[in-house]
């Protein structure tokens, strides 16, 4: 593949490496080389690690390009609505997926997660959330304590501690007068969002004359496609 690599910070650079490992083609944008759609065109892919806020400072071109987009970028709420977004991609013919965590563990959590939520017990329970990253993370609550969020469906107490170069422990305690359960993730590697990014980006830019145009997010994608994993 020939890959538009935006970003190339603490997870951005694992992409480019692990990238060059499979012999695809990379070229990095970021703040001080920013990409023209016209330069995107000629990209097979385009995969997103910069902050939101430059992501979205970027959409416009990124839609008019057309090129598919596989985003790891977070801190950011997408113009409008996801919805909004999703008809913006498809009316440009399309591709983007993203995740704010890309990891094997992070979905088999959120499987977890949204089987609890339908238990009628889960609500004997108090929910909170922390979760822990390096010193140098913008956003706060990180995007995978978002998923997890969005995965319960309950309001949860989120809070976020940013300490060293941790990169990434989550923990979900649920509690009452009796008892408590906890539901733990952490990153030891950051290899493991770089290796997400790209194996989704691979997998678009095989079954793309399969794929339907539209914004998904990582579990949409894999549910809807999941025979041609």
């Amino acid at each position: 593949m020939n890959i538009a690599l935006l970003g190339n910070g603490k997870t951005g650079s694992r992409v480019e490496h692990l990238a060059k490992l499979s012999d695809h083609q990379v070229t990095v944008y970021n703040s001080t080389s920013t990409p023209k759609a016209n330069q995107l065109v000629k990209h097979d892919i385009i995969i997103s690690f910069v902050p939101g806020k430059a992501f979205l400072e970027w959409m416009p071109m990124l839609l008019e390009s057309g090129v598919p987009v596989v985003s790891g970028s977070t801190g950011f709420q997408w113009p409008g609505s996801w919805a909004e977004t999703n008809k913006k991609v498809r009316e440009n013919t399309s591709i983007w997926v993203h995740s704010g965590n890309f990891s094997i563990g992070c979905g088999l959590v959120l499987k977890l997660l949204k089987e609890l939520r339908n238990q009628p017990e889960i609500h004997n329970f108090t929910m909170n959330l922390t979760e822990t990253h390096h010193v140098h993370k913008i956003d706060a609550p990180s995007g995978t304590a978002l998923l997890w969020k969005d995965a319960l469906g309950f309001d949860v107490q989120i809070k976020s501690v940013r300490e060293a170069d941790i990169k990434g422990i989550h923990e979900l305690i649920l509690s009452n007068d009796f008892e408590s359960i906890t539901i733990g993730h952490e990153v030891t590697n950051r290899d493991v969002f770089a290796k997400g990014a790209l194996q989704t980006a691979e997998f678009i830019h095989k079954n793309k004359s399969t794929i339907d145009s539209g914004l998904y997010d990582l579990q949409q994608l894999m549910m809807k496609y999941k025979h041609l994993y």
